[in-house]
Order: C-alpha cells, then structure tokens, then sequence
C-alpha cells in the first residue's frame, strides 16, 4: 500500500486455533518505510510473542519488531528493537 510516495508495510499472521475450524488472525499496525526496506524477511512466533524484522536499506541500521498477545486475545506492538550502536545499513533484523 503506498501514502505519499512511501510504502506502508504490514505483516498478517493466522494461528490455528486447537479444536476449532477458525483460526485467530492479526495485522501489524502499518510500518512506514521504503520499498528497498524488507519487512517480514523474517518472523519469529514464540507463545504469546511475535517478532518481525525489518531489514534495513543503506537510509536506516534495521529493526525488529516484537508484538504480543493479552489475555483477551489481542495484539499490540510492544517494542521496536535495534542495535545499541547501530548505524545506517547495518541490516539489523536479517
């Protein structure tokens, strides 16, 4: 999806539910980057955690992006994680 020239990227997981036909689903919030960005290269589902890198182009160090899950079944980004020091073009989140 584009706004103003620049990408919003999200990533959508589906989690079976145990028992059950249906199965639970969540969108990240929209991350604004660039195309040469790679969001969701890679995805990490620990229980309730989820965490979703965002390797970085020459413009940024990268990111990973951990999200969990409340008891009531909802999801929300908990924290945007880099390197302490981090430079532009690192690839942090490969």
């Amino acid at each position: 999806m584009r706004n103003s020239g620049s990408l919003i990227l999200s990533a959508f997981i589906f989690l079976a539910v145990t028992g059950s036909a249906e199965a639970q689903s969540m969108r990240t919030g929209g991350q604004t980057a660039s195309a040469q960005q790679a969001f969701g290269a890679a995805v990490v589902i620990s229980n309730d955690n989820i965490f979703i890198s965002e390797s970085a182009n020459q413009t940024s160090p990268g990111y990973v992006y951990a999200y969990s899950r409340d008891s009531s079944g909802e999801w929300s980004q908990t924290a945007r994680l880099t390197s302490p020091d981090a430079t532009d073009g690192d690839g942090f989140g490969r």
